[in-house]
């Protein structure tokens, strides 16, 4: 059988994977069963967004489990991996239904290995009978004031509240993500505060909420009134040139006379 032709190893600011049983294409169907594997950087942090309801990871026989179907997202951490979180699916999107994982530096714990290996998810999909999931990632970090509270150290008076905060922060997150994730067109924080039109402006929501096609028409109509507008301006000068010019021509000669009979 032919390999997985999918990266199964993913690294970045952020993304997303969907998950589909059965699958939709030769792809999916070649790499059926192969965990994801997602990487953040040695000085970065890992929150992962998923829908549905977290069970417990040690269900008891004599308590049934009250998920509506037999379809699992497992998250496991660390080295070797240890499975830290599992999940009922629900369908991708539901805000109500989103449930979060922080890698476990996150909240304090392994920071001295932090500089020894980077913090990992490995995401599996377990999908016996029809049905989707998805889960997206983050690279976070913290602003200086929430690390400083981490690591309980007194904050001087005389620094800046505004030196102690990053300017792209996922409120409901207490957290700093990459600036090139802020205002382009797509929800990374949970909340969407990251797209909001209080941060990105009406007029930016609004050109990168445009699908391409449109997006490109309204650029050539912003270029088309930005030529006419020079255009209109180049006449207006060459007009006002040509109205002084005539002027002189007309002022020349009398001051030449006058000049003479005097």
């Amino acid at each position: 059988m032919p390999d997985c032709p999918r990266r199964q190893r993913v690294r970045g600011y952020g993304g997303d994977v969907q998950f589909n049983t059965p699958p939709i294409d030769r792809s999916e169907m070649l790499c059926v069963g192969m965990p994801w594997l997602v990487e953040a950087r040695y000085n970065r942090s890992l929150f992962l967004l998923s829908w549905g309801a977290f069970l417990p990871l040690k269900p008891r026989l004599e308590e049934p489990t009250r998920c509506p179907t037999i379809n699992r997202v497992l998250v496991y951490s660390g080295r070797p991996p240890k499975l830290v979180r599992a999940v009922c699916p629900a369908e991708p999107g539901a805000r109500p239904l989103a449930v979060h994982v922080f890698s476990e530096e996150w909240w304090g714990e392994g920071l001295a290995n932090i500089h020894q290996r980077p913090p990992n998810f490995i995401v599996e999909w377990v999908g016996s009978e029809p049905g989707i999931s998805a889960f997206s990632w983050l690279e976070i970090s913290r602003s200086r004031s929430s690390l400083l509270q981490q690591l309980q150290v007194p904050v001087n008076v005389s620094v800046n509240e505004t030196d102690l905060e990053c300017p792209h922060k996922c409120p409901e997150l207490d957290a700093c993500i990459s600036a090139s994730l802020w205002c382009d067109g797509k929800d990374h924080c949970p909340s969407g505060w990251d797209e909001s039109e209080a941060q990105c402006g009406a007029t930016s929501k609004l050109l990168t909420s445009l699908p391409g096609a449109a997006l490109a028409a309204a650029a050539a109509v912003i270029s088309s009134v930005a030529l006419l507008v020079c255009l209109t301006l180049h006449r207006l000068r060459a007009r006002r040139r040509r109205r002084l010019a005539k002027k002189k021509l007309l002022t020349g000669p009398r001051l030449l006379d006058n000049s003479l009979n005097s």
